[in-house]
């Protein structure tokens, strides 16, 4: 072809062959710029359907405007060919560039990031590649400009799901027809010819990843049924057991993207993204390169563990405050130690109870290792018994007995911590030669009424959470120095106040104070930062003074999950729905098996403009917590969103069934949600509801102001804004955010209110 011409474009040279079709470089005459033309394949131009789909597919991808993916100028025909004229890159796939060994991270990182915000910004399109490879990335010869091809082609060209897979090469694959992916890079449901969607662009990002760091794939084989089987089966070595000066960060990011399970990686290139951006190539070095002396078999992979409710066996059941206190104590102590990814409490109390295998537990849990424990009181004297076994076999690694006095536990939890460290061969910074249990307090009795405000805060209920206090006021007449506490107290009066029925006027004064004389007490208390940051943009609309607190928490307490929770909320309350997901993923990565997990993966999905998967969320929240009845609340509002009026109306009542129709702000949404759908006297009814509720009970004047804009009554609603807004109600600061959300805000002067009573 080169020297003929096409329309007002002349072909110069051959670029090569793709997997659908030739790619030849063209100067376009008309413009006076060179081009690349794709030319497609005939079975598809004589397809009419075929070639129809493909038009409409390739206009999506034509219209992402991102600077690290190449161009798609336009669709053209011409001498029975049709063909798409694209940017020319002139320069090298980073297969051509890999170094033998790989790329340095630092060089990796630089790479990678453009490739995943690349991506990232197609998911958000809701356009997947499906054939991310090392040759599918260009970097331009002049300035180094990472750019991906052939975006969402894959899909546009529409070609049959799943291809004779046992046929294909094990290296890039470039046959004709041969579309939907390269065998090396495909994830384990697109080998199956399962459902392809974010995710397994995800996993073939890892794969590339992988690749960048080792100069090798992570999965490799002489033919092709032995690699399609090694990448539904085995588990990759992992990248910092191949390269020294590999941090756990790059490592970890890779290993989660190689998940077989999609629902354990990155849920899309935009959580991908927002993880690598916080890498620091080089810190916190792998174990298995920075370690010396004896090693547990192993050990390099022991990096992440799970400590499962220890068992009280001192026969009286009021000493399990003690028991799951001590196992959270041990979570929070591992947890700000370098090096070590640690499960977060309320995932590994679901197996309270349970005879589970510890490689069950580490296959839902995704860590390495578990340990377990129990306690045995009798008057002063304490036992503790603790193991700590492998999830890969199941066998045990170290168990020890530790007898003590009950006056001497805080010594104890230091010596179980230490001992575990050695065995999981961490290397610790120098500050941790100091003890590694921080208690916060020298009085025993404070530090047991905190673990019992503890037990009874995880009820998310108001009889337990007025017995938190009860607690958590005491410890603080004992010890006016402990810091834990007032920060507990905080959060407790926060709960009770979104979750319980305790006006905000009421509650704001006690968290603010609670939080200021934490932080006097401990500058570095993770959660009170946290608790602060919330407090700064919810009642004071200090947005700035908001983010500062709440990077400042997320740098002082990396593995405590509420700290990212908050985070996503505070994003969501400040529609910012591209940073929404970032936080909430690390705080699900976490806290996997966590109830309130679930449930706010609806919420904040909901939130940031991805109904599809706030769907999909909830069915599978529903499934593992049918009786939770946060989840079926959050999906009425998606539900709502989604204009589906008889499931928004049977969920937001099954929620209310759930709890007894004790909550009013529910109540409120249910006569706000029958108002919109024009269900009257069904709102009406509801609306009864309320008004006999607020007879022995307060009534968010937030939900009031819901049901108002919900019936398109602009003056009562903004009335009763001002209210919640004087008032310091709850509920108010996600109130634009909400109705913004739901798209149900009918009148300008409503929108106006919200924006001068302080809300984004």
């Amino acid at each position: 072809m080169i020297g003929t011409t096409l329309a007002h474009y002349e072909v110069t040279d051959r670029l090569g062959a793709g997997g659908m079709s030739e790619v030849w470089e063209a100067r376009d005459r008309k413009l006076g710029r060179d081009v690349a033309l794709k030319v497609l394949p005939d079975d598809l131009a004589a397809d009419p359907d075929r070639l129809d789909r493909f038009r409409r597919e390739a206009r999506l991808v034509a219209a992402l405007n991102h600077p690290n993916i190449v161009t798609v100028y336009s669709i053209e025909e011409a001498d029975g060919l049709h063909f798409l004229t694209m940017e020319l890159v002139r320069g090298a796939t980073l297969g051509q560039l890999l170094p033998p060994g790989g790329f340095t991270e630092q060089r990796c990182l630089e790479l990678a990031v453009p490739i995943t915000e690349a991506v990232a910004a197609a998911h958000d399109q809701g356009i997947v590649h499906r054939d991310l490879k090392a040759t599918n990335v260009m970097v331009r010869r002049t300035d180094e400009v990472v750019k991906i091809l052939d975006f969402g082609l894959a899909k546009a060209i529409g070609r049959p799901e799943t291809p004779a897979l046992e046929s294909m090469s094990t290296e890039d694959l470039t046959q004709q027809g041969l579309i939907i992916g390269t065998l090396p890079y495909m994830s384990p449901e697109q080998i199956q010819g399962q459902r392809v969607d974010k995710r397994t662009d995800v996993f073939s990002l890892g794969v590339v990843l992988y690749e960048m760091l080792t100069g090798k794939r992570p999965f490799h084989a002489d033919n092709s049924p032995a690699l399609i089987s090694s990448i539904l089966r085995d588990r990759q070595t992992m990248v910092s057991e191949i390269r020294d000066r590999i941090s756990l960060g790059m490592t970890s990011i890779v290993d989660r993207c190689l998940e077989k399970d999609p629902d354990r990686r990155y849920a899309d290139g935009r959580a991908l993204a927002s993880e690598l951006a916080r890498v620091v190539p080089g810190q916190s070095l792998s174990p298995s390169r920075a370690l010396t002396g004896a090693a547990v078999p192993d050990a390099a992979r022991r990096r992440s563990i799970a400590v499962l409710p220890f068992l009280n066996r001192s026969g009286n059941p009021e000493d399990d405050y003690f028991s799951d206190g001590l196992s959270e104590e041990l979570i929070n102590s591992l947890g700000s130690l370098p090096g070590i990814k640690v499960t977060a409490r309320s995932s590994a109390f679901q197996f309270r109870g349970k005879e589970l295998d510890v490689r069950e537990v580490g296959q839902r849990l995704g860590v390495d290792a578990v340990l377990e424990g129990s306690v045995r009181i009798a008057g002063r004297r304490l036992r503790i018994t603790t193991q700590l076994a492998g999830c890969d076999d199941g066998l045990q690694i170290w168990s020890e007995r530790f007898d003590g006095e009950m006056t001497h536990v805080f010594d104890t939890q230091d010596e179980i911590v230490k001992a575990i460290v050695d065995q999981l061969q961490v290397q610790l910074e120098e500050r941790s030669s100091a003890a590694l249990f921080r208690h916060g307090t020298d009085d025993l009795e404070a530090y047991h009424l905190l673990l019992r405000a503890r037990h009874h805060m995880s009820e998310f209920w108001e009889p337990g959470l007025v017995a938190a206090l009860e607690c958590l006021n005491r410890a603080v007449e004992l010890d006016q120095t402990y810091a834990d506490a007032y920060a507990a107290r905080a959060e407790c009066y926060f709960v009770r106040a979104n979750f319980g029925n305790l006006p905000g006027r009421d509650a704001h004064p006690k968290i603010r104070s609670a939080i200021r004389r934490a932080l006097e007490l401990d500058p570095n208390l993770g959660s009170a930062h946290a608790l602060h940051g919330v407090s700064l943009a919810w009642h004071d609309a200090d947005w700035d003074g908001a983010d500062r607190e709440l990077r400042t928490a997320v740098e002082l307490s990396p593995q405590n999950v509420w700290v990212h929770l908050y985070s996503a909320a505070v994003m969501s309350t400040a529609r910012r729905a591209e940073e929404i997901l970032g936080p909430f993923e690390r705080a699900r990565e976490l806290d996997p098996l966590n109830p309130m997990i679930h449930a706010h993966a609806i919420l904040f999905s909901f939130y940031a403009g991805r109904s599809d998967d706030a769907v999909n969320g909830a069915r599978k929240s529903r499934e593992r917590f049918p009786d939770f009845w946060l989840v079926p609340y959050f999906e009425a509002l998606v539900r709502w969103q989604r204009r589906e009026a008889e499931d928004a109306v049977r969920l937001i009542e099954q929620s209310l069934a759930m709890t007894g129709e004790s909550i009013t702000y529910l109540a409120c949404f249910a006569a706000a949600i029958h108002f919109f759908f024009d269900r009257t006297s069904e709102a009406e009814r509801w609306l009864d509801t309320v008004e006999g509720m607020a007879e022995t009970q307060y009534v968010s004047p937030t939900g009031r102001a819901l049901i108002e804009i919900a019936r398109n009554r602009s003056d009562a609603a903004i009335s009763y804004l001002e209210l919640a807004r004087s008032e310091q109600d709850a509920p108010f600061a996600w109130s634009r955010a909400l109705c913004e959300a739901l798209g149900i805000i009918r009148d300008e002067p409503v929108r106006q209110a919200m924006a001068r009573l302080g809300l984004p």
